[in-house]
């Protein structure tokens, strides 16, 4: 859709080409003097299993994501009768008390496998050969201490979340070995998700937006059992751009089909954009 609306615009961009430079120039340092959390943000992830070797459970994942720039109310995003209805209606999404407040939406598929790529048939021992593909809308009220977040996830569960197609071509294109078992995949079903997250910081140190030290350590509410988890990553950017790599491992999740309880691990690695 963007794509479409860009090459619309190449007629009328041909046609004003006489237009003083000048202009366009002194626009375009305005923006770069924007701060970071008055830009909006693309946000591009990859999540897989190849990056710590290994290619079994949650197996890769990727999003396209776009993130409003910080608002001091939900009325200064524009006429959203929706996002309004939300921040009224979901307990403590209200941008009172100094809070700021965005919304994020964004494109995402998830993949599972169990271990045993090779095998064409059920493997009722180890996690299920899945899928989904949906769309995720989220809203966002938080200051320096505490963060509430809700957010509606809706897409589709089986074969149309071309999961399947994805893994064999990548594992083509990589020379690595053949998934045979996707014909097991779990059947077509609709999803939708409602989220909930509640977060507050214990400890705060330094300050943000400086070239010192800064960090926080914070608390949230997860809906499934508690488990073991390890996660550290490397961050770089320098102004409109920035890279994140991060390394996740969890002990002792508790699938329904699994016995004993497993564990996921895997890498992610996120481009961003402001603009």
């Amino acid at each position: 859709m963007r794509v479409a609306a860009l090459f619309s615009r190449v007629p009328i961009a041909v046609m004003l080409v006489s237009i003083p430079v000048g202009m366009a120039a002194a626009e375009e340092k305005e923006h770069r003097k924007k701060p970071p959390e008055e830009r909006n943000l693309w946000r591009l992830e990859w999540d897989n299993d190849a990056f710590v070797r290994v290619d079994n459970g949650f197996t890769n994942g990727w999003s396209i994501q776009r993130h409003s720039h910080q608002y001091d109310a939900w009325h200064e995003m524009g006429p959203s009768k929706f996002s309004a209805w939300i921040s009224r209606t979901i307990p403590g999404l209200d941008d009172e008390g100094g809070r700021v407040v965005k919304r994020g939406t964004g494109l995402s598929q998830i993949m599972m496998t169990p271990e045993d790529l090779e095998n064409p048939n059920p493997q009722p021992g180890d996690v299920p050969w899945a899928g989904s593909l949906g769309w995720a809308e989220s809203w966002y009220a938080f200051d320096n201490q505490t963060l509430n977040a809700f957010q509606i996830y809706f897409g589709i569960l089986g074969p149309y979340s071309l999961a399947e197609s994805l893994q064999v071509q990548l594992h083509d294109l990589i020379n690595a070995d053949e998934p045979l078992g996707w014909d097991n995949q779990l059947p077509t079903e609709p999803l939708l998700n409602l989220n909930y997250t509640f977060k507050r910081k214990l400890v705060s140190a330094g300050e943000y937006a400086t070239k010192g030290f800064s960090g926080d350590f914070a608390i949230g509410l997860e809906y499934e059992a508690i488990s073991h988890a390890t996660i550290f990553g490397f961050h770089a950017d320098r102004g409109r751009y920035a890279i994140h790599f991060n390394f996740y491992e969890y002990n002792d999740l508790p699938f329904e089909s699994v016995n004993p309880l497993t564990g996921l691990t895997w890498g992610n690695i996120t481009f961003e954009y402001r603009f």
